[in-house]
């Protein structure tokens, strides 16, 4: 019984583990680098939101940093490693251009 249990759970662990998408995980792991970010050089947050998907897998999510002066800073922050990207990202960049698709 107790084997196949584990059997039939392995394969929900895994789909949850390797799905950060699904689990909310870069949530999570992005608002750490977005702290981590803006400690590192020196910046006073007052809170830090990021979205819980990471909509072109490039294993940024799109994150707010409101700074103690009130400004509002966009930023890209690193998310939790996928299945698709085994290179762990770190820290935050400006966000991407993102210039949509043209059809004429």
């Amino acid at each position: 019984m107790h084997k196949t249990l584990t059997l039939l759970a392995l394969p929900v662990l895994l789909t949850l583990t390797a799905c950060p998408n699904m689990t909310g995980a870069h949530k999570s792991v992005a608002e750490q680098e977005a702290k981590d970010w803006a400690a590192e050089l020196k910046l006073e947050v007052d809170a830090v939101t990021c979205r819980e998907k990471d909509t072109d897998g490039d294993g940024y999510v799109s994150c707010t940093i409101k700074t103690k002066d009130g400004k509002l800073l966009e930023r890209e922050c690193a998310g939790a490693r996928s299945t698709s990207n085994l290179v762990r990202n770190s820290g935050c960049r400006d966000p991407k251009l993102n210039l949509g698709s043209r059809t004429e």
